[in-house]
């Protein structure tokens, strides 16, 4: 299927709540309580900020909202969610009422991919049952390789927004309800935890910007819109927008 491959792409969306099993720091170089308790959030609130990467892209950060840097990022990713290294991530937007980085809930991520050039002539063509279908498959796969080293059983159950290409803004957005499971060898415990896992790609001359987020199943909604707003905020640095494209020079995505 070669129509909206970079969108079928399935990838692992880790939580606070299924993923925070480890940590990424050697705890027996500093107090982490104490660490926890300072770790301040700093960054760029109400005006714009570039994205980074190499993307030409910039956000315009809203009053609600605080940018933070791809450092505090991986800190907030990989040490208080205890996800795995992830060095692609270039910042992240979180509420400007989550002033320390380990009481923070939700964030949306940010990364930019130089995939080349992406034509939307067959957008009208995506097929949201055939696409749910493609991703079953694909987590079932990534289960098999992910479930042996530890981490939960992921189950897409459904879409909680479906694909929607804006032609105009050229960005796709979807979310899914995702739900994780696992077994608790110490306490002998189920534990079961469903998420909605939020996603938008901007499109622009040379790749896309992508947006993700995780939230509670109850704060659906509320990520949705809140996504929805913020990747309307996104442009690219005239020279690199998608009406820039030149065929004669420019790759284009596979």
């Amino acid at each position: 299927m070669r129509h909206y491959l970079w969108l079928a792409t399935m990838l692992m969306a880790a939580t606070p709540a299924a993923m925070a099993q480890t940590s990424n720091e050697d705890e027996d170089d500093f107090d982490i309580e104490e660490y926890m308790a300072t770790d301040t959030i700093v960054g760029v609130s109400g005006e714009a900020a570039e994205i980074g990467g190499g993307s030409g892209a910039w956000i315009d950060v809203p009053t609600d909202m605080t940018l933070i840097d791809q450092y505090d990022t991986r800190r907030l990713l990989e040490l208080y969610w205890g996800n795995s290294t992830d060095t692609l991530v270039l910042c992240s937007l979180v509420p400007t009422s989550d002033t320390l980085l380990p009481q923070t809930t939700v964030a949306f991520i940010i990364y930019y991919d130089a995939a080349g050039y992406v034509s939307d002539d067959d957008a009208a063509d995506i097929n949201a049952d055939n696409l749910m279908e493609e991703m079953r498959l694909n987590t079932t796969a990534l289960n098999d390789t992910l479930v042996p080293l530890g981490y939960p059983k992921q189950e897409i159950v459904g879409w909680a927004k479906e694909p929607e290409y804006d032609k105009g803004r050229k960005m796709l957005r979807w979310a899914r309800h995702l739900r994780f499971s696992a077994h608790d060898d110490e306490t002998g415990e189920d534990y079961v935890n469903e998420v909605v896992n939020y996603d938008v790609r901007i499109l622009g001359r040379r790749g896309y910007v992508e947006i993700k987020a995780i939230a509670s199943l109850d704060d659906a909604a509320r990520a949705i819109a809140t996504g929805d707003r913020l990747s309307e905020s996104v442009h690219y640095e005239k020279g690199l927008r998608y009406e820039d494209y030149d065929a004669d020079t420019d790759a284009a995505s596979d």
